[in-house]
C-alpha cells in the first residue's frame, strides 16, 4: 500500500508540475531565439511570496520554475501567475512608460524591502509617484 501510495503521490505531482516545466522551456527556447546574447539558467526554487486572502503576503515552500536572464531579469513561473523580476533604479520606475506592457497586470516592489509594495497595473509607480508629487507640491 505503501508504494501505491509513493506512485499516486508522484503521477499527481508530475501533472501538476508538467505544465510549470512546458512553460519554463516554451520561453527559455524563444527568448534563445529572439535574444541569444543573453546568458540563461533555470532551476526549481521555493521561497516565493504570494498575497493571500487577507492581502498580506505569504511564503511558499514548493518550489517553481525560475528562469534567470543574467543580467536582465528573473521568470517566476507559478501555478497562477508568470512573474518578471527585475532591478530598476528609481529613476527608471518614474520614467518607465508602463503602457508598454499592453495591458498585463504586474506590480512593483523595493529591492532591499522585497515587500513593500509601490505599484501594480491598477496602481501604476507613475501615477501614484505623480500624484504623491502633487501633494507634496500643494502642502508647500
Amino acid at each position: 500500500m505503501g508504494f501505491d501510495m509513493i506512485q499516486f503521490s508522484r503521477n499527481d505531482l508530475n501533472s501538476l508540475y508538467r505544465p510549470l516545466d512546458q512553460k519554463a522551456r516554451e520561453f527559455i527556447a524563444n527568448f534563445v531565439k529572439l535574444h541569444g546574447g543573453f546568458r540563461v539558467t533555470s532551476g526549481f526554487f521555493n521561497g516565493h511570496f504570494h498575497k493571500n486572502e487577507a492581502g498580506n503576503y505569504q511564503e511558499d515552500v514548493y518550489p517553481i520554475p525560475v528562469i534567470s536572464v543574467m543580467g536582465l531579469c528573473n521568470i517566476e513561473i507559478d501555478f497562477d501567475a508568470i512573474t518578471f523580476t527585475t532591478k530598476l533604479k528609481k529613476g527608471q520606475i518614474a520614467d518607465f512608460d508602463w503602457r508598454k506592457l499592453g495591458g498585463v497586470p504586474f506590480e512593483v516592489y523595493g529591492v532591499e524591502d522585497y515587500l513593500s509594495d509601490y505599484g501594480s497595473s491598477q496602481n501604476s509607480p507613475r501615477s501614484k509617484t505623480a500624484s504623491q508629487a502633487a501633494k507634496k507640491q500643494n502642502s508647500l
